[in-house]
């Protein structure tokens, strides 16, 4: 199996996503963000925290983009980085290398309190954050002040 095949199946089976992201890092897939099987990918892998109306704290678990991801609150639940640069992208659940735009879900373990949908373009990603009710909300507001949100994985080209 190549690794896109293997890409391509983890697309159709989410709960697999993990497992089948690690194989591939397993096979080398890709060391230093390159790869022999054709895959050149990079990985991005934040988690997010804020307090009250601050800017949010960004905790990386792996960042592999050779790239400096400065997150700024634009509003009440409108967050971005921009200045980054890449030809292609694929966020987690968002889309295979496209905007796909379709909406997470923020849950405190049973109900659901949130809804998030994630933006890009050629230089920058946006995440927006709604109660659910839909309107706009900090991520301090829906989850509390400094509790984890975790950003989906990031792959960038």
């Amino acid at each position: 199996m190549t690794i896109e095949q293997l890409e391509a199946f983890s697309n159709t089976k989410p709960e697999l996503r993990y497992i089948t992201e690690e194989i591939i890092k397993y096979l080398g897939a890709n060391p230093g963000g390159a790869s022999p099987g054709g895959s050149s990918y990079k990985v991005y892998i934040p988690t997010m925290s804020q307090t009250g109306t601050a800017e949010l704290s960004i905790t990386e678990f792996d960042n592999t983009t050779g790239q400096i991801f400065t997150w700024v609150r634009g509003g009440v639940g409108v967050y971005s980085a921009s200045g980054l640069v890449f030809t292609s992208i694929h966020i987690d659940g968002f889309g295979n290398w496209g905007n796909g735009n379709p909406f997470g879900v923020i849950s405190d373990g049973g109900a659901v309190i949130g809804y998030y949908t994630i933006y890009w373009g050629n230089t920058d990603i946006s995440l927006e954050v709604f109660d659910d009710a839909f309107v706009h909300a900090d991520l301090s507001t829906l989850l509390g002040n400094g509790k984890v949100f975790a950003f989906p994985t990031v792959k960038i080209k």
